[in-house]
């Protein structure tokens, strides 16, 4: 029976910090790409380029069988065992599987372009513009299978150093070009990007298993497993993509390109912000999830240290960022962008759920029971679109983040029953202490924000935000020893 590290608290810290600190770095960095390309684009240009990027990310997950995320499973799973042998003949199924989905992308691409340009865009004809894009589609195939097998042997410095050059990277080609070239700079900058991020990611790659492609395509078949859980996982990727690409489609035809840029602001700036959490879950505790898979306990233990671990992070700092948004919107962006601020309040409340929601989810990838997670992507994606829909008619912006907020409340509910049922989940005391102590911080701190000016709101703000994430550290701390 496998067994976890002594101090599994420390591990996840320590893998957390790392991943962390990139995220905090690469954040650094988007914040003045993200502050220049507002002032050169405005909400508009930036609406635009959301709907390209959402585009294309809904027909690499439709294309792509989700080859870049099962085949983290596989890979882990052989790594745990040590046979080098069966390592480098998984890896050589992997890169013919991610060549193999690159390929129909781009010819998928092609063909459904046209429709995108008849039916997204309201304004204006964006037909070269979108052709010109599918590219950018391989990239994405096979930048994803040598980042799956980067994760799955846990080579994770090196995926943090990629993070932090293709963050490095945008600033650098993102603002020139569009300073020279406005509007028409948004495809070249998401081509190109996508180039560099694929050859960033080839050259770790290849220093650690050299790409040998003879003889790929005949060890096709040896892939079966992966892709039956990779479909699911394309499926509820365009669940995932095609709802974010609607409700950006239907905010397009309701309020405009203006609407869809503020949405799209808010909605990117609070992801930004959970990935610096987040982003150690994929890379390093999937694979170790996916290596307990089987023992019960073992894996009940490592979701809620991990669950314990993301909460009291963004706990930490969840209250001073609903306080200080007044402040963030404009100097990151610009004044035009304020009418998004109640929305980021609300989707931002609404983290405090997903942290913990996340770690239990990753248990039926890691199982590859692919059936329970479309079934929960399903509900989640379908009622996502019909909420925000509604939020939107009735209150506008604010009425999709409470919409938005409310979804993650209920799918936290459904989540947390479903995986008690089918595999014993259980949520320890200690978490659920943490988990209402936050909430009620975060829900303080909002009803500041709705009754409070001036002097008083500062004050009283910043003086709760302070003590969550003293609470925070404090608890982090006498984990950690």
């Amino acid at each position: 029976m496998k067994e976890l590290p002594e101090n599994t608290y420390s591990h996840i810290l320590k893998y957390t910090s790392l991943f962390g600190s990139v995220q905090g770095l690469n954040i650094l960095i988007g914040l003045v790409r993200n502050k220049c390309v507002a002032l050169l684009l405005g909400p508009s240009g930036m609406g635009l380029a959301s709907l390209f990027q959402t585009m294309i990310g809904l027909v690499q997950q439709t294309t792509s069988l989700g080859v870049s995320f099962s085949a983290v499973q596989h890979i882990s799973e052989l790594f745990e065992s040590g046979d080098e042998r069966r390592i480098l003949h998984f890896i050589k199924v992997v890169r013919a599987w991610s060549l193999i989905t690159g390929l129909i992308g781009v010819m998928f691409c092609l063909i459904a372009i046209p429709l995108f340009n008849r039916y997204v865009f309201t304004e204006g004809n964006y037909l070269w513009q979108t052709i010109l894009l599918s590219p950018l589609v391989f990239m994405l195939a096979i930048s994803g299978g040598e980042t799956a097998i980067l994760k799955g042997v846990r080579q994770l410095k090196p995926l943090a150093y990629i993070q932090m050059y293709n963050a490095i990277a945008a600033l650098l080609i993102a603002v020139p070009m569009y300073y020279f070239m406005g509007i028409r700079g948004i495809v070249p900058v998401l081509v190109i990007l996508g180039l560099v991020s694929m050859c960033l990611i080839i050259r770790y790659s290849n220093r650690l298993y050299p790409i040998r492609l003879k003889g790929a395509f005949g060890v096709l078949g040896e892939g079966m497993d992966m892709i039956r859980l990779g479909v699911s996982f394309t499926i509820a990727g365009i669940l995932g993509s095609g709802a974010d690409f609607s409700i950006r489609a239907i905010l397009n035809h309701l309020g405009g390109l203006e609407e869809v840029g503020l949405y799209n602001t808010g909605f990117t700036m609070t992801m930004l912000y959970s990935g610096v959490i987040f982003s150690a879950m994929e890379v390093d505790f999937f694979p170790r999830l996916s290596s307990v898979n089987n023992q019960r306990e073992l894996y009940n233990d490592l979701i809620n240290k991990q669950a314990v671990v993301s909460l009291l992070l963004i706990g930490a700092v969840i209250p001073m960022v609903i306080i200080l948004l007044p402040i963030i919107i404009p100097l990151l962006t610009s004044s035009e962008f304020l009418p998004v601020i109640d929305m980021m309040r609300l989707m931002a409340l609404s983290l405090y759920f997903r942290s913990v929601n996340l770690c239990i989810e990753y248990l039926s990838l890691a199982k590859g029971d692919s059936k329970s997670y479309l079934f929960l992507e399903f509900a989640y994606n379908v009622a996502l679109v019909i909420l925000v829909f509604g939020g939107y008619q009735y209150i506008g912006l604010s009425g999709a983040g409470w919409a938005f907020l409310v979804l993650v409340v209920l799918n936290f509910v459904m989540v947390l029953n479903y995986m008690h049922v089918k595999y014993q989940v259980s949520i320890q005391s200690s978490l659920i202490k943490h988990l209402f102590i936050h909430i009620l911080f975060g829900f303080i701190t909002y009803m500041i924000t709705q009754i409070t000016k001036g002097a008083t709101y500062w004050l009283i703000g910043l003086l709760v935000s302070l003590t969550a994430a003293c609470y925070s550290f404090y608890v982090l701390n006498k984990l950690r020893t």
